[in-house]
């Protein structure tokens, strides 16, 4: 099946390259997971960076899995989230908040992920790629296409979605410095954080 293809393919790349930290190259092997409780152990080990949606399968960072996210990190694997959360308004249509793109980096951080995956940032409407921007539901466009409609500009335009991205992650590394200067304990960063946001336990529909 598919699971034991990119099981394969994870040996391959073990055997022919080394393990990650023994790579002289900087090749990672991603794989993209929607709902986590699929695949669990069956890639444990091979994978270096893994993808999960979180509003799928939340437990894989929550639940004390045996194979969830705190014993593949400690396997040596990154994970990133990406989720369609309406309910806690992690998204980044235009005519919502830029509040909603900011989030995205303070939930890497509550999550204990190291990043994060937004679907789609460059699909244009042909038609009309500044007033409908985005190709679906109005927030995939990140980056505005600078010669069209008239626009002299040759080349991207970021858009303040994608300011409100960065804002967050300015944010994330701001309490990883902080759990740097604390030796790794990163219990000050998560206090100053869960003020204003958590995950954990929060119910659909509310924002904290």
């Amino acid at each position: 099946d598919s699971y034991t293809a990119l099981r394969t393919y994870g040996e391959f790349l073990i055997k022919a390259l080394g393990k990650r930290a023994e790579r002289k190259s900087n090749i990672r092997y991603r794989i993209d997971i929607g709902t986590y409780s699929t695949t669990k152990d069956r890639l444990d080990g091979l994978v270096d960076l893994r993808m999960v949606n979180y509003e799928v399968t939340p437990a894989a960072f929550w639940g004390g899995w045996p194979n969830g996210r705190e014993a593949c990190q400690k396997l040596g694997e990154d994970w990133w989230y990406y989720a369609n959360d309406h309910g806690r308004q992690r998204h980044v249509r235009i005519d919502w908040s830029l509040v909603n793109a900011l989030l995205w980096g303070w939930a890497a951080w509550d999550l204990k992920t190291q990043g994060f995956c937004q679907w789609d940032c460059t699909g244009v409407n042909p038609q009309d790629p500044y007033r409908l921007p985005g190709g679906v539901w109005n927030y995939s466009l990140l980056f505005y296409p600078g010669n069209r409609g008239g626009l002299a500009f040759n080349g991207p335009i970021p858009s303040m979605r994608l300011k409100g991205f960065r804002r967050g992650v300015q944010d994330y590394e701001y309490l990883a410095l902080l759990t740097k200067l604390n030796q790794g304990e990163r219990s000050k960063a998560d206090a100053i954080l869960n003020k204003y946001y958590k995950l954990k336990e929060t119910k659909d529909g509310e924002v904290r």
